[in-house]
């Protein structure tokens, strides 16, 4: 298991197992959130022992504003969750790195340029397709844009 930090509560990896369970726990991980277009299996060691949320994300789509409606539900469930989250998907290069950029703007108050770059900084690998940078570009006009642009954004 690969696993890369961006804040004490906050991490990423590739593709995880049932054998990654035993980490996991050492690590205090709490929640595990799949951006894999299927779910793991339910009797899964990961789905059994944390707190688990499939977020299904087509890495070829590009609607962004289905997109910013997943990055939402995702943040909710990390705010659900108490302790430490985990997020994954196949490589772990564009699709969890973009949803936890999207964290550190809606969280930390940075803009866009500097999620990335934070973390390009912890995982080098990040942001090898366009598409997602742009996502966490899209989300942050997303949160700056006016209540009643918000709505007419998602309906």
């Amino acid at each position: 298991m690969n696993i890369f930090w961006i804040d004490d509560r906050l991490c990423g990896s590739s593709y995880l197992h049932d054998d990654d369970c035993a980490q996991m726990l050492q690590q205090r991980i709490k929640g595990v959130v799949s951006l894999r277009r299927t779910a793991l299996p339910t009797n899964s060691c990961i789905c059994s022992s944390f707190k688990y949320c499939h977020i299904p994300v087509n890495p070829n789509r590009r609607l962004k504003v289905f997109l910013i409606i997943k990055i939402l539900k995702y943040l909710q469930f990390i705010r659900q969750v108490d302790g430490r989250v985990l997020t994954f998907c196949f490589q772990g290069c564009n699709r969890p790195c973009a949803f936890m950029a999207c964290y550190l703007v809606s969280e930390y108050g940075i803009n866009s340029r500097e999620a990335i770059n934070r973390l390009l900084s912890t995982r080098k690998c990040a942001f090898t397709s366009c598409p997602f940078s742009s996502v966490v570009k899209s989300f942050e006009r997303f949160l700056k844009a006016p209540m009643f642009l918000k709505i007419f954004f998602i309906f």
